[in-house]
This record gives structure tokens, C-alpha cells and sequence, in this order.
């Protein structure tokens, strides 16, 4: 345990140290913050006896996270589970997969990255026809507001509302796309 508070200074000390709730280290870059959360993980897993299922360690990157775990295996071992140190995102996502049947959504969702979204999108305008340059814009506009007011030509439709109206209908296209491949 003595490698634990080895190289850290008075300050990150009392941070690895710190038992009751959180502890938020917010500095600069190549200050320690990593080093003070790994070795606080370690004090809390071999000081405190606290199973690593119940210390979550969030980060950005997936790098930041892979090398959380690198240097927290460093100091206590591999025999530990170490999947809770991850990203936002990874943590997110594993939250919707436990409740996924409470959110009504299928337990093999599956979360697009961008690539996969612009292609949707892409398919729908060109299905919908649409190009977003100003002569697209104001033919898309005279048809909504036909159909919106059952009447041609000059209904006053301002363009936020036409874009909000546009926006849920590429929304509701793509929403039936997804649902219809999974």
C-alpha cells in the first residue's frame, strides 16, 4: 500500500484519501489529476475494502479511460474488474442497455456514429427531394404552407416554424428508417 501515496504531493494526498462522497479534480493539464484518481481508486480498492463494482471513474476519451485502467492495474493488480472506469459515453450506453426494455427500446438498439447518421439524412433528402439552397427553401416553404393551410400560395409561415416543422419531419423519416433496419 505504500506505493499508493508514493510521488504525490500534500494536496492529492488528501484527495486519494478522501473517502465520503466524490471528489472533482479540476487543473491543469499534466498536473497529476490522472495519477491523483488512479491512485485514489487503488486506496479505495486495497485501504478501504471497496469492490471495484462500486467505484465509478468517468472520463472523456477512450484513451483517457484505457489508461485509467492501465495505471490503476499497475497498482493494485489485475485481478480486479475494471469496467466502470470508462468514458461518459460508454457509461451512458451501458446504462440504456441494463434499462433498455423500461425505455421501450429494443434490447439490441444500436447507437449510429456520424457516418451512419449522415447517410440516413443524405438518403432521406434525396428522397425527399431536397437540396438546402434558397430555391429549395422556397419551394419546400409554398408546400408546406399548402399543406399545412389546406390552401395555395401566400400563408404566412415564418421560417423558423418551417424549419422546426421540416427538422421533425426528416426526424420522424429517419426515426421509421432506423426502427424498420433493427
Amino acid at each position: 500500500m505504500d506505493n499508493i501515496f508514493d510521488k504525490l504531493n500534500d494536496k492529492q494526498i488528501e484527495a486519494v484519501t478522501s473517502t465520503e462522497g466524490y471528489v472533482r479534480i479540476i487543473a491543469g493539464a499534466g498536473s497529476g489529476k490522472t495519477k491523483t484518481l488512479t491512485h485514489r481508486y487503488a486506496y479505495l480498492v486495497e485501504a478501504a475494502g471497496i469492490h471495484p463494482g462500486n467505484i465509478l471513474c468517468v472520463t472523456f476519451t477512450n484513451k483517457a479511460a484505457g489508461e485509467m485502467k492501465r495505471r490503476v492495474r499497475a497498482l493494485v493488480g489485475d485481478g480486479y474488474d475494471t469496467s466502470l472506469i470508462t468514458t461518459y459515453h460508454g457509461f451512458c450506453v451501458r446504462v440504456l442497455r441494463e434499462d433498455a426494455g423500461r425505455l421501450l427500446y429494443p434490447q439490441n438498439f444500436r447507437i449510429l456514429d456520424e457516418g451512419d447518421q449522415k447517410k440516413i439524412l443524405e438518403e432521406i433528402y434525396s428522397e425527399l427531394e431536397i437540396k438546402l439552397d434558397r430555391a429549395s427553401f422556397e419551394k419546400i416553404r409554398r408546400i408546406s404552407c399548402r399543406n399545412l393551410h389546406g390552401q395555395r400560395g401566400n400563408a404566412a409561415l415564418r421560417r423558423s416554424d418551417f424549419l422546426c416543422r421540416f427538422d421533425f419531419t426528416v426526424l420522424e423519416t429517419a426515426l421509421f428508417r432506423i426502427r424498420k433496419t433493427a
